[in-house]
């Protein structure tokens, strides 16, 4: 983890897509931590890609985790 208490791989994605950037900073903190907590148990590059990429505006992360979490029942 960095100083900002972000997973690497998190971070390392985020600052490669600023439209994902700029929708983590509008999140509340504890969506935030939520997010967090979801990266920390990615096993895969893709997984980490899909969380980033629903940071983007009019995306939805909801959306993600109810997939992930329906893959995973």
């Amino acid at each position: 983890m960095d100083i900002d208490g972000l997973p690497l791989g998190f971070g390392m994605a985020l600052a490669m897509n600023e439209p994902a950037m700029r929708g983590y900073a509008g999140l509340t903190e504890a969506e935030k931590e939520r997010i967090i907590l979801r990266c920390k148990d990615v096993k895969t590059k893709r997984e980490m890609q899909k969380i980033v990429e629903s940071l983007v505006p009019h995306m939805d992360i909801q959306e993600v985790f109810e997939e992930e979490k329906e893959h995973f029942s």
